[in-house]
């Protein structure tokens, strides 16, 4: 089922150059650190005006704040609302979602907390301060951001100081001080941002780094157990999986052939039409081989023109009836290398192992054994050797 994105910085990412993912991505982990902080301070400012509405209640000796408390939750729980409902409606990791319920949340706060000090604190700055640092502290804004959020904030707290208080020298002294406040607040935003920021490019570089080792570690591996040519198991891989198959084989006493498959005259090949033309006619081979063999089936290249199989519970019976129809179906195909037709033929040898073989060079000497026969019978044809 397709589902409709409708977040504008994440359509089209396969168009977007790295730098441009990688800035989305900051900007994305950016806002989901904020929204998550502010929720955070939600619930605890929550728990601190219910705890300030108790006192009022109780004892009752500050009418006036009852109602700034009151307010203060009553906003608080309806933001803690709001996040509960954009989690039920699915937008919840919506970046500006993210971005209009933090930068609302903040500037209610700030400004709320400026008119109070204003008008009921007036001698008293802490009472703005407090949120202005707060933001500050908790709240990851760029330069700009952080600018133009407390240019804002404080051109309102300035303004209300100038037509509301008075008293000359004291307006003064609000607008002096918290103008140094929220300056000094601006430098530390544009500090952490800063910081934030380089903590993510470092953590970019690490990661495409590992990431590249991790893609050398896999091609390193791939080169360690795979013949380049064929795309087969090398023999050093045939044989530990033949000793694992020896293994499970004595413990579980479940029969298992293996064959060994020599292309027939493949120096013919490289002789009158060149290396290439072999190298395309062992690719073909291994294709061919993958594609006639069962899932649980374990082909592999011993070098040069000899491959093997390991066909686990399989008796030499029906190791020799797999063995015969892929002689036939190697006698029928054709390779076609550069407008020429290459045909050849291959001889198999095919041995069972039983209880009496001790070792894993018992069972590989029995199986050389049946494919050397195989050759000297005159080729294309299949010795099975119990």
């Amino acid at each position: 089922m397709h589902t409709k994105n409708n977040d504008p910085l994440d359509t089209n990412p396969e168009k977007k150059s790295p730098k441009h993912r990688d800035h989305d991505r900051f900007v994305k982990e950016v806002w989901a650190i904020n929204y998550f902080r502010v929720g955070m301070i939600i619930k605890f400012l929550i728990a601190i005006f219910a705890a300030l509405l108790f006192f009022d209640i109780a004892f009752d000796k500050y009418p006036v704040l009852f109602s700034i408390h009151l307010s203060a939750i009553g906003c608080s729980l309806l933001y803690w609302g709001m996040t509960a409902l954009a989690k039920k409606r699915g937008f919840n990791d919506s970046i500006y979602w993210q971005m209009a319920f933090v930068l609302s949340y903040c500037f209610l706060m700030v400004t709320a907390f400026g008119f109070t000090a204003l008008f009921y604190y007036i001698k008293d700055l802490i009472i703005y301060l407090l949120p202005v640092f707060a933001v500050g502290l908790f709240i990851l804004l760029s330069p700009k951001h952080s600018f133009i959020f407390f240019a804002t904030t404080h051109s309102i707290f300035v303004l209300t100081s100038i037509f509301g208080t008075t008293d000359t020298y004291l307006m003064v002294k609000n607008i002096v001080n918290s103008t140094i406040a929220v300056i000094l607040v601006l430098v530390f935003m544009r500090l952490t941002f800063q910081m934030k920021q380089h903590e993510f490019e470092q953590r970019i570089i690490i990661e495409e780094r590992t990431a590249e080792l991790e893609t050398i570690n896999q091609r390193l591996h791939e080169l360690a157990t795979t013949d380049e040519l064929t795309d087969l198991p090398n023999r050093r891989v045939f044989i530990q999986s033949l000793e694992q198959e020896m293994e499970r084989a004595h413990r579980y006493k479940h029969p298992f052939s293996v064959m060994f498959l020599d292309l027939d005259n493949f120096k013919h090949i490289n002789d009158t039409l060149g290396h290439s033309a072999g190298d395309a006619a062992l690719r073909h081979f291994a294709s061919a081989l993958k594609g006639s063999l069962r899932d649980s089936d374990m082909p592999g290249r011993m070098g040069g023109e000899e491959f093997g199989i390991i066909l686990p519970n399989t008796d030499l019976k029906n190791g020799a009836l797999l063995a015969e129809r892929l002689r036939q179906n190697v006698e029928k195909s054709t390779v076609l290398y550069q407008g020429k037709k290459i045909t050849f033929t291959v001889s198999i040898g095919v041995a069972a192992y039983s209880e009496e073989i001790s070792n894993i060079d018992e069972l590989l000497r029995k199986v050389d054994e049946a494919l050397y026969e195989a050759k000297a019978e005159g080729r294309n044809c299949i010795v099975q050797k119990a």
